[in-house]
Parts: C-alpha cells; sequence; structure tokens
C-alpha cells in the first residue's frame, strides 16, 4: 500500500516537472523538433514502403485545410467509447454469472496463448496506424501552412498574374515533383527581391 503511494508520488512530481517544463519552453526547444523529426522519419519510411505515399501528402496538401483528420480521430474515439461501453458490459454480474455457466470458444481463445498475441498484434497495429496517420496529416498542414504564407509575402512583389500562377500551381499539385518545382518558383522569387521565407525541407 505504501509502495503504491510512493510511486504515485513519483509519478504526480514526475508530471508537475514535465508540466513546468513544457510552460518553460521545452516544447519549443526540444519537444517540438523531437516530434517533427520522428514524424519525418515515419513518413520516410513509408514513402519507402509504399511508392506512392510520398505524391499523396503533397497532392492532400493541395486540397487546402480540410476537417477529415478531425472527423478521423473523432470517429476512433467513438469506437474507443464504444468499446469502452462493451467492455463494461461484459463486466456486469448478469453477463459474468451466464459466462461462468458455460466458457465460450472466444472467451477460452482470448486467454489462450495466441490469443494474447492477436491481441498484442492489434494493438501495435493501431498505434502504428494512428502514428503515420497523425505524421502524414501533420506534415501535410505543414505544407500548406509554409505555401499559403509564402504566396503572401512574395505578393506585394509580383503582379497579379504571378500571384495567380502561383496559387494555380499549388492548387494543381497531384506528385512531388509538382511541388518541388512550385517551391523553386517561390525560392526564385523571394531570392529576387531579397526576401527570406520560411524554412521547409521537402522529403
Amino acid at each position: 500500500m505504501n509502495l503504491n503511494k510512493t510511486v504515485k508520488s513519483i509519478l504526480g512530481i514526475i508530471g508537475g516537472i514535465f508540466l513546468a517544463a513544457l510552460s518553460g519552453g521545452l516544447w519549443e526547444e526540444v519537444l517540438r523538433p523531437t516530434f517533427h523529426f520522428i514524424g519525418i522519419l515515419i513518413i520516410e519510411l513509408m514513402s519507402h514502403i509504399f511508392l506512392s505515399y510520398k505524391d499523396n501528402i503533397y497532392k492532400q496538401s493541395s486540397d487546402g485545410f480540410h476537417e477529415y483528420p478531425s472527423l478521423f480521430l473523432m470517429l476512433v474515439f467513438i469506437m474507443a467509447l464504444g468499446f469502452a461501453y462493451q467492455m463494461l458490459v461484459m463486466k456486469h454480474p448478469y453477463a459474468k454469472d451466464k459466462q461462468s455457466k458455460q466458457e465460450t470458444r472466444f472467451s477460452y481463445f482470448i486467454r489462450s496463448k495466441w490469443g494474447y498475441y492477436l491481441t498484442y498484434f492489434i494493438s501495435i497495429f493501431v498505434i502504428a496506424f494512428l502514428s503515420v496517420f497523425i505524421a502524414g496529416y501533420s506534415y501535410t498542414n505543414q505544407i500548406i501552412t509554409y505555401s499559403n504564407k509564402s504566396i503572401a509575402i512574395v505578393s506585394p512583389y509580383i503582379n497579379e498574374n504571378e500571384r495567380l500562377t502561383l496559387s494555380s500551381e499549388f492548387s494543381s499539385i497531384k506528385k512531388a515533383e509538382d511541388f518541388y518545382a512550385f517551391k523553386k518558383h517561390l525560392d526564385n522569387i523571394a531570392k529576387k527581391n531579397n526576401l527570406e521565407l520560411e524554412e521547409l525541407s521537402p522529403f
């Protein structure tokens, strides 16, 4: 009992230090670059496994900001709530009493070695899938923000026709090479007018 209290106290102290560090700038200096680096590694790995993954990232960015990621995460959350509710229902005394009278094949399988491995595999798969999803859409949003902001920065130094051309190039992106050409166009305009754009290293 005392051990549990000690562990909880230690975890509470660590949590307090972590929150204090976040408010003190640790997020901007350390955690944010670290998460960004991990996200880029995930995207690089997926682009080597699935050849069209990189092109899809840049194509999705040309669609602009939209609500699909939020809707997807909300769907995952709702499914998790439904799963938790189902687990609570299964813990009901009536359900437990029925199961104690007759062991079902499913419950027997879940408690077996292969049931353990299946559950473990599903957990790893879900975590990996969500990590890839979040990394992909985080980078997509970064591309959208960079592109829109860069067009706004160079707009006063170009005519309306060239500004519309830039917007058209961005909206017409279908693959990675299209974005590389769009970014090169932006960089040339910025260099010609001594402008500084945000850093973005396309993978």
